[in-house]
């Protein structure tokens, strides 16, 4: 569960496993972080964050519109629920609900919820290995086709990545099946050997490399055929 404004910048998370028999918080203002403090709530996690700027104005004049942003941070959280069926994710701005999906733990049926029903009966399930990469998940049929790259989801061990091997290598497998500058829905994780990437090539956990991208791209394109 996920909330915010833009106007003391001050964060604050408190969570619950379901193991757990108590529940704690902490809270964070410019540097200082607070100590571990029993709360009380039900099982989850809730993170906070509010008057994000407050102390540093200035940056606040590299930000656009509040929808703007706010659309940046729906689609990172869309893809968050996407990739993470299993959990139940709210986002929440300015007291109002964005996103919730809560008891929905079908990847099929989270993608109609976040994209809309014109998705409905047109993705296609993928759960395949090859040579040790697993990859699952789902693509559109040739007809449900975009302009751009925007809804190509794609994760490594259930880490959001942007990947220019794995997108080539996607573009190439549809190359015979949809038109020229056309691109197809995908949401995919693959499960990879942690020793055959390197994970810290971005400041933001971003960008992944493969020792031998040759092999993923081989296994990716034959997976996706």
């Amino acid at each position: 569960r996920l909330q915010g404004d833009w106007s003391s910048d001050v964060c604050s998370s408190d969570l619950k496993t379901q193991e757990a028999k108590q529940a704690y918080q902490i809270e964070c203002f410019q540097d200082d972080i607070s100590e571990i403090q029993p709360a009380v709530r039900e099982d989850g996690t809730t993170i906070s964050v509010r008057n994000l700027f407050a102390q540093i104005p200035v940056r606040r004049k590299f930000l656009k519109a509040n929808t703007t942003e706010l659309s940046y941070i729906t689609e990172l959280v869309m893809h968050m629920i996407l990739i993470h069926p299993e959990k139940n994710i709210t986002l929440l701005s300015e007291g109002k609900e964005v996103l919730n999906s809560t008891g929905i733990h079908s990847q099929e049926a989270l993608t109609v919820m976040c994209y809309g029903k014109s998705f409905k009966n047109h993705l296609i399930p993928i759960d395949t290995e090859v040579n040790g990469i697993q990859i699952k998940g789902f693509f559109s049929d040739p007809t449900l086709t975009f302009s751009n790259r925007t809804k190509q989801i794609i994760s490594v061990n259930n880490r959001l990545v942007k990947s220019p091997l794995i997108s080539k290598s996607i573009q190439d497998a549809f190359r015979d099946l949809i038109p020229q500058r056309r691109f197809p829905f995908i949401l995919i994780d693959l499960k990879i050997d942690q020793s055959i990437i390197d994970v810290n090539i971005h400041p933001q956990k971003h960008d992944i490399k493969f020792l031998n991208p040759a092999l993923i791209f081989e296994k990716i394109g034959r997976a996706h055929v």
